[in-house]
């Protein structure tokens, strides 16, 4: 029995990237310490910060790197361009954690002291306006999306990076948009030049050549090329669990991807225990309040309304609708999406008086669409 609206899974654009970010915390720290350390203070501070970051404690990540904000601007000045690192990845850790308003706000700052200190053709600027796209994404603002992800191509190109990291990193996200869009015919190309360029420039095992792999593994089972789809998530699985280790978050949407496609091939005893794994790494690093969460249940939902478990599939749909309620804009279209799905799930039990206690009518403005992993520029 089939009662759920079906899509593939959507997690991924709540977990941020899956970007090499243990490098660019790195790489970031080293910045910012060459322009605002005193003695070893800053040093330990952002090692502290990344190794949080790495571990999957966003929380504490979050914590050290303001702390680190307010040692700098002491020492800088707010407006100081050598601001940009630290606020950066303190904007980054904010969108792993679902805070999409204040990541915004820190990205808009940003581009702000860039644009000031640098003009407004300084290629820095392309990887914020990527960055913002993203965020504009997981907030459903599709055409805002569209349009800084085109302008930050736009300026990589101009400059010469047709085939660098950045392109590659926006040209994914871009693509994710267009998937969501039901856009398959423009999305698959992209991909694959966003694949082509990671590969040859930071090697198959990277993390952002996971994130393309698995990105493209859920556009072929959107289409239900399950035979091309499998070992592509396979692959996007197997580079996480070496580079972040089995417990960290960034495993999620490879982990519920595959058992996504399980759940399609009638494999239900596959799929399960990776949804379980997911719930357990989720619940030990971001907690429950965090709309990631309510795509896991979501979608175990789905599971067990195919093996006709309704008492488990409405607790599951019940969770996630509270979560999304809670967590993501008021009219985000995975709130509809629950909504129809336990609206549907009422009818099966019929249970009308609580089918109509939800805006049922008001769910149907939105289409169920497939969402991609973006990546953090």
């Amino acid at each position: 029995m089939r009662i759920l609206l079906n899509a593939s899974f959507c997690v991924a654009f709540w977990l941020g990237s899956a970007m090499a970010q243990e490098t660019t915390a790195k790489q970031g720290s080293e910045s910012a310490w060459s322009v605002a350390s005193s003695g070893g203070v800053m040093t330990s501070k952002l090692g502290l910060a990344a190794l949080y970051y790495k571990q999957g404690n966003y929380v504490q990540a979050e914590i050290t790197y303001r702390k680190i904000q307010v040692i700098m601007e002491s020492a800088l000045g707010p407006n100081d361009p050598r601001m940009a690192s630290v606020l950066r990845l303190l904007a980054e850790v904010n969108v792993d954690l679902g805070n999409y308003n204040r990541a915004e706000e820190i990205e808009h700052r940003v581009l702000s002291i860039l644009e000031t200190s640098f003009g407004k053709d300084h290629p820095d600027i392309a990887a914020v306006l990527s960055n913002l796209g993203r965020i504009c994404f997981y907030q459903n603002r599709s055409a805002e999306a569209e349009s800084l992800y085109r302008r930050s191509l736009s300026m990589r190109e101009k400059t010469g990076g047709e085939d660098d990291n950045d392109t590659a990193s926006i040209l994914n996200n871009l693509a994710a948009l267009y998937r969501s869009q039901g856009k398959i015919v423009e999305a698959e190309p992209l991909y694959r030049r966003s694949l082509a360029i990671t590969e040859k420039k930071l090697g198959p095992e990277d993390p952002q050549t996971a994130t393309v792999l698995n990105n493209l593994a859920e556009l072929y089972a959107g289409q239900s090329r399950y035979v091309r789809a499998e070992p592509l998530y396979r692959r996007a699985l197997l580079i996480n669990e070496a580079v972040w280790g089995p417990e960290h978050p960034k495993l999620v949407p490879s982990l519920c991807n595959l058992a996504g496609l399980y759940q399609a091939l009638g494999y239900y005893e596959k799929a399960d225990p990776l949804y379980q794994r997911s719930l357990a790494i989720l619940q030990n690093t971001v907690g429950w309040q965090h709309p990631s969460v309510g795509s896991v249940l979501h979608n175990m939902a789905g599971l067990y309304a195919r093996q006709n478990k309704l008492p488990e599939t409405e607790e599951l749909l019940r969770r996630s609708l509270a979560i999304w309620e809670t967590t993501l804009p008021r009219l985000h279209p995975n709130i509809a999406i629950a909504i129809h799905d336990l609206g549907s799930l009422y009818v099966i039990e019929h249970k009308y008086a609580l089918r109509h206690n939800h805006s049922w009518n008001a769910c149907w403005r939105f289409a169920r669409k497939g969402w991609g992993q973006t990546i953090r520029s």
